[in-house]
């Protein structure tokens, strides 16, 4: 069911030129120096929530990615959405830095 699913599913990301400064003076090296693909919110109803469709749709992300031969990719997430923010570190995205007193700018490498 969920491979039925992600296939007819759309995939939002789009390429980026390096993160904006954000309020402290930390800096998102190297993003700062580099153009990477930005993943636009996953976003998922309750009952399908825990069902392997995120994963899913990672791996088609990750795939269209690969393909155009990309290292990296980034995405964006508000810092108190705990449950978004363990989903993606179980997949393999590290927290970078933050972006304003919100956000938090997370990564994965591809290779």
């Amino acid at each position: 069911m969920v491979g039925d699913l992600s296939n007819r599913v759309k995939i939002f990301f789009r390429k980026k030129g390096g993160f904006p400064q954000n309020n402290s003076r930390e800096q998102c090296i190297p993003f700062n120096r580099t153009r990477l693909y930005e993943l636009r919110p996953i976003v998922l109803r309750d009952d399908y929530q825990g069902s392997g469709l995120a994963e899913a749709l990672i791996a088609k992300v990750e795939v269209a990615l690969k393909e155009k031969h990309e290292e990296k990719y980034f995405l964006r997430v508000y810092k108190d959405n705990f449950r978004a923010i363990n989903f993606y570190q179980k997949t393999g995205f590290i927290e970078v830095c933050s972006e304003g007193s919100n956000t938090l700018i997370m990564e994965k490498a591809l290779i």
